[in-house]
């Protein structure tokens, strides 16, 4: 394993590696995202075959996104680890779709980051669009590896395990689809008197910039 400074990375080129990997995520109906053209569209691992696997769509009306004979990149952040590797797609269906073995995947270890003293800024918000509404939250907790922000409990709904979230802003930052992270863990929390729900979040890349500033 070599060390950057996004973490440790490993990269699997074996067949056997490859495949007890797929196994894996088949197994435990792994949650990934798939990179298209227009947006990244979310799927759940269904099943294994010899030489391809199969994923099934959160939404059927994503598969206009997808031709056949396609390469597409999959990446799912998992308890602090980063997996990424491209696929063929092999057949489109209205859920289940099949896709060829990727040559091989990318194992990326998360490192751990110093926390920013979140009472010292200016705006201690964050800003997102999901589904293409936008949404403004206030901001708890926040490294350069990623951060955690409160949402009353009314709107628990919008937010699940493993969802892809796109930053517009952080603090007094803008961006334009800069950062990319996914809900890593979800909870209640009992904060200036009220009860919220604490949303976790880890960065699929790590800003090159200081979200602090």
């Amino acid at each position: 394993m070599n060390g950057d400074d996004q973490g440790k990375k490993e990269i699997l080129s074996e067949v056997g590696e490859i495949q007890e990997k797929l196994e894996e995520f088949a197994k435990g109906k792994r949650f990934f995202y798939i990179k298209t053209l227009k947006s990244n569209v979310s799927c759940y691992f269904e099943s294994l075959k010899r030489d391809s696997f199969t994923v099934k769509l959160s939404k059927a009306d994503e598969h206009v996104k997808f031709q056949s004979n396609s390469l597409y990149v999959f990446s799912a952040l998992r308890n602090g680890i980063f997996y990424e590797f491209e696929a063929v797609c092999e057949s489109v269906g209205p859920y289940i779709f099949h896709f060829s073995y990727p040559k091989e995947i990318t194992i990326t270890q998360k490192r751990e980051y110093d926390r920013f003293e979140i009472h010292q800024m200016k705006n201690p918000s964050v800003g997102l669009v999901i589904d293409g509404e936008k949404y403004s939250y206030k901001l708890f907790d926040l490294s350069q590896g990623g951060l955690a922000f409160l949402v009353p409990t009314s709107v628990r709904d919008l937010f699940r395990q493993e969802q892809y979230l796109e930053f517009s802003k952080i603090g007094s930052k803008s961006f334009v689809g800069n950062v990319e992270g996914t809900i890593a863990h979800i909870s209640e929390i009992r904060h200036e008197g009220d009860v919220y729900l604490k949303v976790g979040v880890q960065f699929f890349n790590v800003p090159s910039f200081d979200l602090s500033q």
